[in-house]
């Protein structure tokens, strides 16, 4: 295999991942959206430290490889669930 077909064999898996990537976060979102109406219709702060933690800690534990990068991205995650639930 020459460099160049594992080049376009490695992109098609990184575009098979993009593609479950945003499919989840989309559901993601979704869920945040219900979330947010019922937290609103309750009463309920969006802001939850607690879970913000517990969220935080299950993603750095999954994401064990790359401790550092799965942080970042579970807090860009995160910031932008609270946004959907905030609407």
């Amino acid at each position: 295999m020459t460099p160049h077909e594992h080049l376009e064999i490695l992109r098609k898996e990184v575009d098979e991942c993009d593609r479950m990537l945003v499919q989840a976060f989309c559901r993601r979102m979704d869920l945040n959206e219900q979330i947010g109406h019922i937290k609103a219709a309750a009463g309920i702060p969006v802001f939850d430290d607690e879970r913000e933690r517990q969220v935080i800690a299950n993603a750095v534990a999954l994401g064990s490889g790359h401790p550092g990068e799965t942080l970042s991205f579970i807090r860009d995650v995160i910031t932008l669930s609270k946004g959907k639930q905030k609407s």
